[in-house]
């Protein structure tokens, strides 16, 4: 539909136009969607390779097929909870059910997956943030987003560093706050294992890089299908932060959230802006229907009960074998 709106007291008496979300959609550039719904694929055996690389650096070995089914698994299961974090909870739930001996260490994996994952989310909207022109309130977000980064430096700095906890007394107040034998515990022990594997952590950390740039580039995609003429440089920046936003586990899949943010971020200038309120929300329903579209594939891994680290081990009975790791 298409409703007139009338201009402000600074403006003439001919009626502003406004497309209609359905009228918006209808209109979108067939095209660019298919590019960015493409685009969307590599994301899934990005992360797959991520997250097998680090159970392989804690000795815990999968097929990286096995590593890819669990992770569509917990896509899937991503758009049955809160937020968009939920599939993580599957993956840890069934990583850890398949090394029973190491269970501390599988859900670590998990948690160390997302960790990175989220820092190269920050790393992507500050490096591209560093490009934005004429847009205020994106610089602002650009700002806030390099400081939350030297946060994450400096607690990682503490927690990880054996020499910083042992002169900060943080190793000594976490053995008495954690029982030695505790789930906790253990799971301190695996997180701060990964100070060991660097290089593994940041070649993580780089491999999310691509992942964000694509999904970015996805969004963006379905953006300009709609007719949105925000640079690229800008929804680089603004997009990875929205993703942050839905992480938090609040509503379904961050509906509301992003849109609100996004508005505000993207809806500018406000005399006459690069995109509309009504083009932001409907970028937005697609790059999620984007995801969904692939997720679906988790389904099947879940109609086969197909969701097992160690198949052949559980249907005999025996756990899978597992080597100690150092450190």
């Amino acid at each position: 539909t298409i409703e007139g709106e009338r201009l402000g007291a600074e403006a003439t008496d001919q009626p502003r136009l406004r497309i209609g979300l359905f009228t918006t959609m209808r209109h979108a550039d067939i095209s660019l969607l298919l590019w960015g719904l493409l685009l969307v694929a590599p994301i899934y055996l990005i992360t797959a390779f991520r997250w097998w690389m680090l159970l392989r650096e804690r000795d815990i070995h999968v097929p990286l097929w096995r590593a890819f089914s669990l992770c569509m698994v917990g896509c899937f299961f991503n758009y049955c909870m809160p937020g968009s974090t939920g599939g993580d909870l599957v993956k840890a739930f069934y990583a850890a059910k398949g090394t029973p001996n190491r269970r501390a260490d599988a859900v670590m994996t998990v948690i160390i997956d997302r960790i990175v994952g989220l820092l190269g989310l920050v790393l992507l909207a500050g490096v591209a943030g560093l490009f934005i022109q004429d847009n205020r309130r994106a610089e602002k977000v650009t700002l806030f987003i390099w400081a939350f980064a030297g946060a994450i430096v400096l607690v990682s700095a503490f927690y990880f560093s054996k020499r910083i906890r042992k002169a900060s007394g943080l190793g000594f107040v976490l053995t008495k706050l954690l029982p030695r034998e505790g789930l906790l515990s253990k799971i301190d022990q695996a997180a701060s294992a990964y100070s060991n594997h660097k290089m593994t952590v940041a070649i993580s950390i780089l491999l999310s890089l691509p992942v964000h740039i694509l999904l970015a580039v996805s969004a963006a995609m379905a953006g300009y299908a709609l007719g949105m003429k925000t640079p690229l440089g800008t929804m680089m920046t603004v997009i990875p932060v929205l993703f942050l936003v839905a992480a938090v586990p609040i509503s379904y899949q961050g509906f509301g959230l992003m849109e609100y943010f996004a508005i505000k971020l993207l809806v500018w200038p406000e005399a006459m802006p690069l995109a509309t309120a009504n083009q932001i929300v409907v970028m937005l329903v697609l790059i999620r229907l984007f995801q969904v579209f692939y997720s679906l594939a988790g389904s099947v891994f879940l109609l086969r009960g197909d969701i097992h680290m160690h198949p052949e081990k559980d249907e005999a009975g025996q756990p899978p074998p597992v080597t100690q790791a150092a450190g």
